[in-house]
């Protein structure tokens, strides 16, 4: 009797060698990538008081709203990045800069100023700054939710990943496998 073609099992996919070192070491890395973020993000646009930076217009609710929560989807990237498959760097990049661009001082933007003026930017860029934050949010949670897929995403079964299966050989049609005499013969006999 020949047997169908019989379903492998589901394996996970090997993890990468920073995983294997634990889920703890992923989400300490993620926790320092978060931390560093706000840092990194905070300092310069002001909103981490210092005495080498003075913001221009006053920091309001939506900034820090807005820091924060850059900081922690880039840390939480950061963690998965570092426990599974690679994920959309860009799309978290650019989350990370249009957070930037929302929580930071529309007249400290030496670019923004040098492109458009300062009273352009406090007329066509401030105002928007509430948008351009919650769409940098959205290209960090598309970041985040792809890195999330191709971690769930990477269990696979054993042909799809590229190892040989083993197949039983066809047996020739018309043919008896018992049989070793006639015109066609058979593999099994």
């Amino acid at each position: 009797m020949i047997a169908g073609k019989i379903p492998q099992p589901l394996a996970p996919a090997p993890a990468p060698a920073s995983a294997r070192g634990g889920l703890g070491k992923c989400i300490l890395g993620g926790a320092i990538a978060g931390g560093l973020t706000a840092l990194a993000l905070g300092v310069p646009t002001a909103l981490v008081p210092t005495p080498y930076f003075v913001r221009m217009v006053p920091a309001t609710p939506w900034d820090y709203l807005f820091w924060v929560l850059t900081s922690l989807l880039v840390g939480a990237f950061v963690a998965l990045r570092l426990y599974g498959r690679g994920g959309r760097e860009g799309t978290a990049v650019g989350g990370a800069l249009g957070g930037v661009l929302a929580f930071g001082c529309p007249i400290c933007n030496k670019l923004l100023v040098a492109l458009l003026g300062a009273s352009a930017v406090l007329a066509y860029v401030d105002p928007y700054r509430p948008a351009i934050g919650a769409a940098s949010l959205a290209l960090l949670g598309a970041a985040l939710y792809s890195q999330v897929r191709g971690i769930r995403g990477s269990r696979t079964c054993v042909a799809c990943s590229g190892a040989p299966a083993a197949r039983p050989p066809r047996p020739d049609p018309g043919s008896d496998p018992g049989s070793q005499q006639g015109g066609g013969g058979s593999r099994y006999g």
